[in-house]
């Protein structure tokens, strides 16, 4: 297993959730068998060091290695379930900034189109625009060109 990627979660494979860290107990007292989870350095994150003998199930989130279940050969199942709880986290982070991005846009739109009418001088307007334009792209200079139709 490859070492986890800077910034990827290492004490939050288990520890930002108490009712997580309780479930996984709760398997490994069911399954019978001493448990340790560990970050991807082999840093002890919960439960108690098991033996050199005991099997090490890695626990990876989109091929990258984040950590380890240490122990009985059926903990192969808590492996699988810490993966599938890292994804659900990782989908619900990408939702909440995706709405956070669309709120900013919202909020940059509503601002504008705020700026604009509080103003009729076409000058003003040209001004505002490139400006607005400016926040959103990186520019040094730039020009408003009007169009007669007629």
């Amino acid at each position: 297993m490859s070492p986890p990627a800077p910034g990827h979660p290492r004490k939050q494979l288990i520890a930002r959730q108490h009712d997580t860290r309780a479930l996984v107990s709760r398997i490994a007292d069911a399954l019978g068998t001493p448990m340790a989870i560990e970050d991807g350095a082999g840093r002890l994150l919960h439960g108690v060091a098991p033996g050199p003998a005991a099997s090490r199930h890695a626990v990876a989130h989109e091929g990258v290695g984040i950590g380890w279940v240490v122990g009985g050969d059926q903990l192969n199942v808590v492996a699988a379930l810490l993966e599938h709880l890292i994804g659900h986290e990782t989908e619900r982070k990408a939702l909440g900034a995706e709405v956070l991005h669309l709120y900013r846009e919202v909020n940059l739109i509503y601002s504008f189109s705020e700026k604009l009418a509080s103003t009729l001088d076409l000058d003003t307007v040209a001004a505002l625009t490139l400006d607005q334009a400016r926040h959103l792209i990186t520019a040094t200079d730039g020009a408003v060109m009007l169009l007669d139709e007629a």
